[in-house]
């Protein structure tokens, strides 16, 4: 197999820096695709075809045409290992948690990561997402499918259902305190995801957005979106302090700390995007 450096990647390639052009210097060029594994550069041309890079395709599980997602098959995906133990272990998971979520091992591109799947039935589960444990720049591989919400086998039941962004943010935010958390994957809920919501959602009495810092103005909008979807339900907006760290990184008591100043909104109030900011800052914790 060839030997890229991947530095980011999209729904469809990796980018990586072309061995035929780049010194690592200049801006990656180089595309490749998860589905076949042929490459190209955009800026010398450089091509060709690697099908150990089209990871789908060693756990596809054959899916049907008509489904909405696709459906991934665990069984040549080893159990976690001492080394990929140790990592989510220093990332302050439990046993417990690890167990929960059914984290795995994988090796692929001379890296070491953990294999972490979306609910799992019959050894197939409908997503993953690779986390390569050398934290270099390409941290992470996300599966060629339609974007489920993520982590679904950590809900427990609870009343209350937080919205974050990525899976360790999620789960740092179950553990610190106490109520379920899904990963959206990003800021936004896809279409699909919003299909997923209206029926996850129903035993939860309350929906708490919890986006990382920086994201007021997509958190504010998140949260009017659910007013919109359950405007039975109580409807709650988490911001944090630009500086602040995620759910995973962050201490529990101020994690607390920021549910409890968690802003409550309804469909009856008038509280607009500049009047949650400033409600936000005089709770500021």
């Amino acid at each position: 197999m060839h030997d890229f450096d991947i530095v980011k990647e999209t729904s469809t390639h990796y980018i990586a820096h072309c061995p035929n052009c780049s010194d690592g210097k200049k801006e990656p060029k180089l595309y490749l695709s998860k589905d076949n594994g042929k490459f190209i550069c955009f800026r010398c041309n450089y091509s060709g075809s690697d099908p150990d890079m089209a990871l789908n395709s060693v756990f596809e599980n054959r899916p049907d045409p008509e489904m909405i997602t696709k459906s991934y098959s665990l069984d040549l995906i080893p159990n976690l290992d001492s080394e990929g133990a140790l990592y989510l272990l220093k990332r302050g998971l439990t046993r417990e948690v690890i167990e929960l979520y059914g984290f795995k091992s994988y090796f692929i591109w001379g890296k070491s990561c953990v294999f972490i799947p979306n609910r799992i039935e019959n050894n197939i589960t409908d997503f993953f997402q690779l986390r390569f444990i050398d934290n270099g720049e390409f941290r992470y591989y996300t599966a060629t499918s339609t974007k489920p919400l993520f982590g679904i086998q950590g809900l427990t039941g609870t009343d209350t259902l937080m919205l974050a962004e990525g899976i360790f943010t999620a789960i740092g935010a179950k553990m610190k305190l106490g109520h379920d958390c899904i990963s959206l994957l990003g800021k936004t809920l896809t279409v699909y995801q919003r299909m997923q919501l209206e029926s996850l959602a129903e035993p939860y009495k309350e929906l708490v957005v919890a986006l990382d810092a920086q994201t007021y103005p997509q958190s504010y909008s998140l949260a009017r979106t659910l007013l919109e979807m359950f405007p039975e339900k109580r409807i709650s907006l988490i911001l944090l302090a630009d500086d602040a760290d995620d759910y995973a990184d962050m201490d529990r008591d101020i994690a607390i700390k920021y549910f409890n100043n968690r802003i409550k909104l309804s469909n009856s109030s008038d509280l607009g995007f500049i009047k949650v900011i400033n409600q936000f800052k005089r709770k500021a914790v």
